[in-house]
């Protein structure tokens, strides 16, 4: 089924489509890359939560996805349970820190007692009335005004056990996390001490200093890569590892524009032989545009055994942009079909071709609401003053919307109204119809463009379209300075990032004539 474009209005097939996205809940066809990323690059206004809301019992959504935030709760007793573990055996009963709590925070609950919350309150520990305080070992003797123990204790022998540790926030020297004093620890040694003990901690300490010698050796290696790959650009065909682009000075300094595009046609040909079908096809289609004989006998043979018609007049085209009859042919003989839909996708590609025989029949679709505007533009584009009256008439239709306006203004201006050259260069700082102007300002050899199409290459999805424009913009252009941000794209691990990249490569770097067509 053809649709058409939501944003140029050209006829596309929903189910052939290449270049589509999902908006509130549908899928939408687009009819070109150029035109989805027309709309991908248009601003997001994401709604900002309230501050003041509250999180607790809220499932994030997407307009609020913030980490979701778990309180947890101290039992009603004051008491956190855990493993058994020998230095808590000396501890107070109501000593609610735990070593294994160690680098967690727990939340208290608000019905927890108020005096939990003073320090005094450690002093003189009262448990809540529905709280069983754990039993305390044999030896320690808690006292409802125990005092805690001093900082300095004398070494505990294998007939004494260690001094009961106190938990002092205001002394300054604690241990919130293990629940005693940093110097008390330091003095404390457990009773079964022993020399195989001490020889087992001796050897994880050599072991922790190993490993952080070898973490330092590796990060050094680390560094010394990086640097080396800022400056190191890998020159196989097949180059899947993503390399950091140098600097721009030194870049250019070192791209000989000859071998970037050898090296780019390499690589397209390697991906011909890849065993997806879609990096097959569209590496082919790539290299047509420079009229490479084993692509274009490879698109040819697709034709007959492709089974989707649109499928069929997109490969028609490519041979036809590369003045390969055969394509030319194909796409006059589906003139005279008896489906609408692909009588108008062939006139459509023969208009593009600068085909008379596509721009008589593209005729008889003005009267057609939602074919008017794609149609009158690329009758425009091919001087036909039937599609500039069209275009002629929005303008001044008060019902036009402001974006149809605009289309019309840039379809006459590359019709060749060229008093209408300040209001196509206003839509430069225009997401919607940046691309577009930049392409009929570039047609006509508005130099105003170029800043425009030299920012667009680093749009993976736009680079090509950039790289026409830039072309046509200046035939003999000298291609070294806009070359860094393509060659770093050909070592990108996606397939699709290193086939535009190559495309605009061969469009720069190559004869003028590659920037005649889409």
């Amino acid at each position: 089924m053809m649709t058409p474009c939501p944003v140029c209005g050209k006829p596309v097939d929903t189910l052939r489509a290449r270049a589509v996205s999902v908006r509130d809940g549908k899928v939408v066809a687009y009819c070109s890359q150029e035109c989805k990323a027309t709309t991908e690059t248009q601003p997001v206004r994401t709604p900002v939560p309230d501050p003041a809301a509250p999180l607790v019992g809220k499932v994030p959504t997407e307009e609020y996805s913030a980490p979701v935030i778990e309180i947890l709760h101290e039992p009603a007793s004051g008491v956190v349970t855990s493993a058994p573990d020998r230095r808590d055996a000396d501890a107070p009963p109501t000593q609610t820190a735990s070593s294994s709590a160690a680098g967690s925070t727990t939340i208290p609950d608000a019905k927890a007692p108020k005096d939990a919350k003073d320090p005094k309150a450690a002093k003189d520990p009262k448990p809540a009335k529905s709280a069983k305080p754990a039993k305390p070992a044999e030896d320690a003797r808690p006292a409802k005004d125990a005092k805690p123990a001093p900082a300095a204790t004398s070494t505990p022998t294998a007939t004494k056990k260690a001094p009961p540790r106190t938990f002092d926030v205001e002394a300054g020297s604690e241990s919130p996390v293990a629940g005693f004093r940093l110097d008390e620890f330091k003095s404390y040694q457990p009773d079964d001490a022993s020399p195989k003990t001490s020889a087992g901690r001796k050897a994880a300490i050599a072991i922790i200093v190993l490993l952080v010698a070898g973490g330092g050796i590796a990060l050094v290696y680390r560094m010394l890569s990086t640097s080396n790959a800022a400056t190191h650009v890998a020159h196989t065909p097949d180059a899947m590892v993503k390399v950091e682009a140098p600097a721009p000075d030194a870049a250019v300094a070192q791209i000989v524009p000859a071998e970037v595009l050898e090296r780019a046609k390499a690589l397209l040909h390697a991906q011909m032989s890849s065993p997806i079908p879609r990096i097959a096809r569209t590496a082919a289609t790539i290299l047509s545009r420079a009229k490479d004989p084993a692509a274009l006998d490879a698109i040819a043979a697709l034709i007959p055994a492709e089974d989707n018609e649109t499928g069929k007049i997109d490969d028609a085209y490519a041979l036809g942009r590369a003045g390969d009859k055969r394509g030319v042919e194909f796409l006059a003989g589906k003139l005279g079909g008896a489906d609408r839909e692909h009588k108008l996708g062939a006139a459509t590609k023969l208009a593009m071709l600068g085909d008379k025989r596509g721009t008589d029949a593209l005729n008889n679709y003005l009267e057609y609401a939602q074919f008017q505007m794609t149609t009158a533009l690329l009758l425009a584009a091919n001087k036909d003053p039937r599609g500039i009256k069209v275009l002629d008439a929005i303008l001044v239709d008060p019902k036009a919307t402001a974006d149809d306006k605009a289309s019309a203004t840039i379809g006459l201006f590359v019709g060749g109204r060229t008093t209408l050259a300040p209001n196509v260069r206003a839509f430069l700082d225009d997401t919607r119809f940046n691309v577009k102007a930049a392409l009929a300002l570039a047609s006509l050899r508005e130099v105003a463009a170029r800043d425009t199409l030299v920012k667009l290459l680093a749009v993976f999805s736009l680079r090509v379209a950039a790289a026409r424009g830039l072309r046509l913009l200046e035939p003999t252009i000298d291609a070294a300075p806009l070359l860094p941000v393509l060659v770093a794209a050909l070592a990108s691990t996606k397939d699709t990032e290193q086939q535009t990249a190559a495309e605009a490569i061969l469009i720069l770097v190559g004869p003028a004539e590659l920037a005649a067509y889409e």
